[in-house]
């Protein structure tokens, strides 16, 4: 079948009734993690009925046969039509439920109350458009992976409202991410995701907090979300949100701007080290230089692609 001009076929129905939320699992080739993410999202406690949504794009391994061991409902698209903002809106057709909760694959709740503390907020504030949990860390992460979720994802819950100005103007108070989060279907289907390349998420709230909905970060509902990246995986993910943010927002940074992006991101390295007992030795400072000059030099191509 063909839903918002993608190609749709369903795999498996699950036996469900009524649900009054639905979570949906966007993967490729996770077979590692798919199944424990199911059976963290299947052990939460939460006193309302919801269903499982697996979008899968293409998997080539064992991903949609590891699925298929659960009561979820599978579909399969063609990954040559996956792209991020499509995928949810899919996802937002294809759910029955008000609250639609998107978590990607290798993402796995810490709790059994990631599901709810997601959710509540909305039930019990209309003027929500969207809520989104606290990412952590492993252990085994490195320093940097960590600096950058403790500094993007803090303890505290944050209310995120504009009320007017571009996206660059408010670029400081525009936060939201898909890999935790729950969406109203209802404004959803009204204030569609757009086809960027990356960052649909932020970009989303902009639009939907300017036509005067809010966006909650929700600092109890917890997620183990890491990128473990070699230095190419980190500067290719660096490299295209900053194309997106040029694209949809003309946010850049200039050529002069490398070196003293790079100075100060590997400050900022050092202090985390230093505040967190992290020896810093030649290996680590070699690290946060080759890491935090690849981040730097990503932003600069990447908006000016």
């Amino acid at each position: 079948m063909k839903i918002n001009d993608i190609d749709v076929s369903v795999i498996q129905k699950a036996k469900n009734s009524y649900p009054q939320i639905s979570v949906i699992i966007r993967c490729k080739n996770e077979s590692k993690s798919i199944a424990k993410c199911i059976e963290a999202i299947l052990n939460q406690q939460i006193n309302t009925q919801f269903e499982i949504i697996v979008i899968d794009s293409g998997s080539t391994d064992d991903t949609v046969k590891i699925a298929q061991k659960y009561n979820v409902t599978i579909y399969s698209i063609p990954s040559s039509q996956f792209q991020f903002g499509s995928s949810i809106n899919l996802g937002i057709k294809l759910a029955q439920a008000e609250y639609c909760v998107f978590v990607s694959a290798h993402a796995i709740p810490a709790n059994s109350k990631w599901l709810s503390s997601l959710v509540k907020p909305m039930q019990e504030d209309k003027n929500i458009a969207g809520t989104f949990g606290r990412q952590l860390y492993h252990m085994n992460s490195d320093f940097i992976q960590k600096r950058c979720i403790d500094e993007t994802f803090g303890k505290k819950q944050k209310l995120y409202t504009i009320s007017s100005g571009s996206f660059k103007q408010n670029l400081k108070n525009i936060s939201f991410s898909n890999a935790s989060s729950c969406i109203r279907r209802d404004v959803a289907l009204k204030i569609k995701f757009s086809d960027v390349i990356a960052s649909e998420d932020r970009e989303w709230a902009y639009r939907v907090m300017k036509k005067g909905y809010r966006i909650l970060y929700v600092s109890d509902s917890l997620i183990y979300h890491v990128h473990n990246e070699t230095p190419n995986q980190w500067y290719r993910r660096i490299y295209i949100n900053s194309l997106a943010l040029y694209q949809f927002a003309g946010i850049r940074i200039n050529l002069i701007e490398i070196a003293p992006l790079a100075f100060w991101k590997i400050i900022k390295d050092m202090k985390y080290c230093r505040n967190n007992n992290i020896s810093i030795d030649a290996i680590v400072l070699k690290k946060s230089i080759k890491y935090e000059y690849l981040y730097a030099l990503a932003h600069y191509k990447g908006s000016h692609k």
